[in-house]
């Protein structure tokens, strides 16, 4: 993920922001579990053999090896073509029954100045991912950096559009959304419908990492620096934050760590994890790397 990367990090405010406080106006305590999916951005990684996949695991199993280490997957492919039905039926027996696909909205869709409406790919896209299922979790709509407050009637077109049934979240990159007032109404609008505001947490882009929440899920996209010292340190902030949101009410966290090049990701999830572990009761699980190949030999 090169968006938001930095060359030094030296003087990089890494503070987490604090709560929005109309987030009570939309979260309740409650008793249920709360459940944490974590999953890296593919599968299709031949250096993660020996580590995250036995060592001889084809690459037509790296699927179902994957899906015993995480339990989501944050599916970049889809932006890019759509996969047919036959293909969703594969993906959809390979994986384990806890595990939940993640669509990124489709470039035909997400990249087009009516987004999608007015040519059908935005049905198109739709009639698509709902062949996951059980299996799909939240989708999300990555806007383009030049996509701007003053279209936000457009999104809202698109808004209405979209079925209420399946979970989506929302990045917008355009600094024009994160000023105090227009924020305001961009989150009155997502919460208005149950779309997710996604959380970007990337070290040069500071200025779009907020805390609004707008229904009993979130998704949080965050970018380590290749696991330097600070990485760790945002992280244990994370848990801290996570925790608190259980408490106050979430059900669903989507949380995609990002490492450079993906190499990293099952390290810094593992850590995740363990830490989101050790201080919680929060429902999860992620890559077991501490006993090698051994291990990964009995899947």
């Amino acid at each position: 993920m090169k968006f938001g990367k930095v060359e030094n990090l030296e003087g990089i405010d890494f503070t987490l922001p604090p709560d929005d406080e109309s987030n009570m106006d939309t979260l309740h305590p409650h008793s249920d579990t709360c459940t944490c999916y974590i999953g890296a951005t593919g599968w299709s990684m031949k250096d993660w053999k020996g580590k995250v996949y036995p060592p001889k695991a084809k690459a037509s199993e790296f699927l179902f090896h994957y899906s015993r280490q995480f339990n989501s997957i944050e599916l970049n492919s889809t932006h890019y073509t759509l996969p047919k039905p036959e293909l969703i039926n594969k993906w959809k027996n390979q994986v384990t029954d806890d595990f939940r696909f993640c669509p990124k909205v489709w470039q035909q869709v997400s990249h087009r100045k009516d987004l999608g409406i007015e040519s059908g790919n935005l049905d198109r896209f739709i009639d698509s991912i709902v062949s996951l299922e059980e299996r799909l979790g939240a989708c999300f709509l990555q806007l383009p950096p030049y996509f701007s407050i003053e279209r936000l009637a457009l999104l809202e077109s698109f808004i209405h559009m979209w079925p209420d049934e399946i979970p989506l979240a929302i990045e917008a990159r355009h600094e024009s959304f994160y000023t105090s007032d227009t924020w305001k109404d961009y989150i009155a609008l997502l919460r208005a419908h149950k779309i997710i505001p996604l959380i970007t947490d990337v070290a040069g882009r500071r200025d779009i990492l907020h805390s609004s929440l707008s229904r009993e899920v979130t998704m949080i996209r965050w970018v380590g620096n290749g696991l330097h010292k600070s990485d760790y340190s945002r992280l244990e902030e994370w848990v801290k934050r996570l925790n608190k949101w259980k408490k106050s009410g979430i059900k669903e966290i989507y949380f995609f760590p990002h490492e450079p090049d993906n190499l990293l990701t099952p390290e810094i999830s593992k850590f995740f994890v363990e830490k989101l572990k050790e201080t919680s009761d929060i429902n999860t699980r992620g890559p077991r790397l501490d006993d090698g190949n051994k291990q990964l030999s009995l899947l």
